[in-house]
């Protein structure tokens, strides 16, 4: 701004000066009774000025021909107020020199200029059209361009009794890529989606590429929702192959939702909102698929919005109750610790569990809220046992992806340790593989912390995501547990054997703790035992229960289940 402010100055300063100067040079000829043509001194000095001005301009603006014309123009007209002063004579070819051919080259070079700065100016003004309508990265239209497209298409669809239709596309998983195969891999595979999207629509439909991985395509014309259907199963088709990048092959797959006008009074914004709301339908059911918006799905996301809303006052009301799980030592049947899993106390609905509320804390990031909460509740309990003279134990706390990789996160759970003022060895903190893949760095520095409060750490559903053993050799991990997907095929499938009996191997050559998840029969149990893994939770020894039951367990027959179990 301040550069601007200067350039201004300059050029007035400098047109002021040549003014004055004008009038200066007037004032002395006349003074001294000099023979000259004033009139047309001043009239050819005021061309001159303003041809000195334009000059100026055509500079600042960098207009090359312009320039060289404007300084052609500026000799001539000065040679030109030369010829005025008749007391100076001036040889014929001078003349010739600095003023007729002069201005023969101001007026070119002017012309020229200006035919230049009209073709730059209409590129100039594609560029921007360009920037504004379509996306650089994938040379795709962006949403704007769709967005009036569409109007247009509805308009004209509306007049000719034809349909509209919209194909909302979402690839899933598609962040996991991002932090697992790095940004730049993820934008090529964005390209490659983007070229085989065009393969794939040719002139059938217009693609936009909408920002991150999400893609919209709009067909007008449609005769029949058949058509719609058919490019839909085309796309999902596409991701049912690997797709290549940098020689690496990735398996992604998408979610399509598909909303086709059906009113007059229908606009775009609500093509696109009906369109993503059948996406994110598709979304919660698993992905790799397309279904079609009706009016039900609304009434899904409006039920959505109450939850949230819901789970909103009951964090300022403090609604939430602890369930614990026993997890058992398999080798003594005691119980070596408890799993902390939240309850709601529904002012309506009465005891409410997770199934209701965590898919939509998730998705509106209030689950760091309820992570938060139910550590503090543990460790409450922990502090309620130590005040009333009992031995406390080790409870464990899930901390889902959001919260843990969040910058405030160490920060947040000191504050907790710092108010309930508890011996944190008692507190174990379980992260999914899915939040220790997004930074590798900083999930390392986070759990150092962690271990210098001597917090003990799990790796949770171990085996149900990305598993690589990279992580229980680089993180501090403490503990393994085996998500009970594996433990279902115990008996039923060898291959779960194999992989849970060479996870308690590898686990135990690096000193970690394996704890299996979902036990239920008595055969898997026996299994556990021969290959002796640590310990295990499930319905076998106790579901979650309230806090009574589990002072009941601890305190006055703590092994009596598992003797039963055995015996």
């Amino acid at each position: 701004m301040g550069n601007k402010i200067i350039k201004k100055w300059k050029k007035t300063g400098v047109v002021g000066g040549l003014i004055l100067l004008l009038f200066i040079v007037n004032v002395i000829f006349m003074r001294n009774h000099l023979d000259v043509d004033y009139d047309d001194f001043i009239v050819e000095g005021i061309y001159f000025i303003f041809i000195v001005f334009c000059f100026l301009i055509a500079l600042d603006f960098k207009i090359k021909y312009l320039t060289m014309g404007c300084v052609f123009l500026s000799i001539s007209l000065f040679s030109d107020m030369l010829d005025e002063l008749k007391f100076i004579s001036l040889p014929k070819w001078q003349d010739y020199l600095f003023e007729e051919l002069s201005l023969g080259l101001g007026i070119v070079f002017t012309a020229y200029g200006f035919y230049k700065s009209l073709g730059e100016k209409e590129n100039l003004l594609n560029q921007l059209r360009y920037f504004a309508f379509y996306d650089r990265f994938t040379d795709l239209p962006n949403r704007r361009y769709i967005e009036e497209y569409l109007t247009i298409a509805i308009r004209e669809s509306i007049k000719n009794n034809t349909k509209v239709g919209v194909l909302f596309i979402d690839l899933d998983k598609f962040k996991l890529i991002n932090d697992t195969l790095g940004y730049y891999f993820g934008d090529d595979l964005l390209k490659l989606v983007a070229d085989k999207l065009r393969e794939i629509m040719k002139d059938e439909g217009t693609i936009a590429r909408l920002g991150g991985d999400e893609f919209i395509v709009a067909m007008e014309g449609v005769q029949h929702i058949d058509q719609l259907k058919d490019k839909a199963e085309k796309i999902i088709d596409l991701f049912q192959n690997p797709l290549t990048v940098k020689e690496v092959e990735v398996h992604i797959t998408c979610s399509i939702g598909i909303a086709v006008l059906t009113d007059k009074d229908m606009s775009t914004e609500i093509l696109f909102k009906n369109a993503d709301v059948a996406m994110y339908q598709v979304k919660e059911e698993g992905g790799n698929s397309y279904k079609f918006y009706n009016k039900t799905m609304d009434e899904k996301s409006k039920e959505k919005l109450k939850i949230a809303e819901e789970i909103r006052s009951a964090i300022k009301k403090e609604e939430w109750i602890l369930h614990y799980q026993p997890k058992v030592n398999i080798q003594t049947g005691k119980i070596s610790s408890l799993e902390a899993l939240i309850r709601w106390n529904h002012p309506k609905l009465g005891l409410t569990y997770p199934n209701y509320f965590i898919p939509v804390a998730e998705e509106t990031g209030l689950i760091k809220h309820l992570d938060l909460q139910v550590l503090e509740m543990g460790c409450l309990q922990i502090k309620d046992w130590t005040n009333r003279g009992l031995r406390p134990v080790n409870i464990s706390v899930n901390i889902s992806a959001k919260l843990f990789n969040e910058s405030k996160f160490l920060d947040e759970i000191e504050e907790i340790f710092d108010r309930t003022d508890i011996d944190t060895s008692l507190i174990n903190i379980e992260i999914t593989e899915t939040s220790s893949m997004k930074d590798t760095a900083y999930t390392n520095k986070v759990l150092q912390e962690l271990k210098k409060k001597h917090i003990k750490i799990s790796l949770d559903d171990f085996g149900k995501g990305y598993s690589s053993l990279n992580y229980l050799k680089n993180f501090p991990i403490d503990v393994l547990k085996i998500d009970k997907l594996f433990v279902d095929g115990i008996n039923k499938d060898k291959r779960d054997e194999s992989l849970i009996k060479a996870a308690v191997t590898m686990a135990k050559a690096l000193e970690i703790k394996v704890v299996s998840e979902g036990v239920e029969t008595k055969e898997q149990l026996e299994f556990l035992r021969s290959i002796h893994c640590d310990e295990y939770q499930g319905y076998l020894f106790s579901k979650p229960v309230p806090i009574e039951d589990i002072e009941r367990m601890l305190y006055n027959a703590q092994n009596l289940k598992e003797q039963e179990i055995i015996s």
